[in-house]
């Protein structure tokens, strides 16, 4: 019997340990997209589960996924083999399954914290209107999905030309958190690189879809050390700028409000003509307006 619908993340990407290195999750379609769960739950559960068979004193660095199927609703096992336990770095390899269905693999390098800590960083977080001022993204497909996060549009807004950092580019992004805030951790963070609406669905005149095919996280900053509060909603930004031979290359930037690079993303998802898909009717509302 399937449980009930989850509501939040932590519900959501829960896991239970059914062997050694081996885990239980349940998905349900609180966090469903088109044909299942979004690729950023996944990819949580995933690394939830690597982050369990190592040592409590590491911080993920880079997690790569490649999404084979789409889960059914229902549950699903996770099992993690440990290729290595260092000194200073960890790999650990996974996959997650469906009875005989191979639903997704992942590749996860989990270090600790260098002493002593030299840090740089030579980028600035894109200038954007601030959160106050962001758009709501309003549809007339419901996907439940999009009930989970809290987004506010800043950047790549149709119809507002303003909004663009570089003109005419497929971007898009602006501020988010989760719906039910939650504390933040490596998963919300990785949830939250595969959470916005891909650029190219949005600023294409024909509808498609992208589904996921890889995606990479790399974690330049523990997210538990950052001084975030649950609350508080970091600063996104997506970019397809190249899209060939039915393939479409888009990467990511998470800040947090201070300014600090948290992490870069990078997937290829495929190009997918919405024909007999589901299209959606958006339009954005500004703050005095909604």
């Amino acid at each position: 019997m399937l449980s009930p619908v989850l509501t939040n993340f932590s519900e959501a990407t829960n896991l239970t340990k059914i062997g050694d290195n081996r885990y239980r999750v349940e998905f349900d379609r609180s966090w469903w997209v088109i044909a299942g769960p979004n690729g950023g739950i996944i990819a949580a559960v995933i690394l939830k589960a690597a982050m369990a068979a190592l040592p409590e004193n590491r911080t993920v660095r880079t997690i790569t996924v490649h999404y084979l199927s789409a889960p059914l609703e229902g549950e699903a096992e996770i099992m993690v083999v440990v290729d290595k336990n260092g000194k200073n770095l960890s790999f650990v390899t996974v996959r997650l399954a469906q009875g005989d269905r191979c639903i997704a693999t992942a590749l996860v390098a989990v270090g600790v914290v260098m002493t002593p800590d030299r840090s740089w960083q030579q980028m600035s977080m894109p200038k954007s209107m601030p959160l106050e001022q962001g758009f709501k993204m309003l549809s007339d497909v419901h996907v439940a999905f999009r009930d989970r996060w809290d987004d506010r549009w800043t950047i790549g807004i149709p119809g507002h030309p303003e909004t663009s950092i570089t003109d005419g580019a497929y971007e898009v992004g602006g501020w988010t958190r989760l719906a039910d805030p939650e504390p933040y951790d490596e998963a919300v963070i990785l949830a939250m690189a595969d959470s916005w609406v891909p650029s190219a669905m949005v600023h294409m005149d024909e509808a498609v879809h992208l589904p996921t095919i890889e995606l990479t996280v790399h974690f330049l900053v523990d997210p538990r050390e950052t001084g975030l509060s649950p609350e508080d909603h970091c600063f996104v930004v997506f970019r397809q700028l190249v899209g060939s031979q039915g393939f479409v290359d888009d990467s990511g930037e998470i800040w947090s409000p201070d300014g600090r690079l948290i992490a870069t993303s990078r997937q290829i998802a495929l190009l997918v003509e919405g024909k007999g898909l589901p299209v959606a009717s958006r339009h954005y509302v500004a703050p005095e307006n909604k």
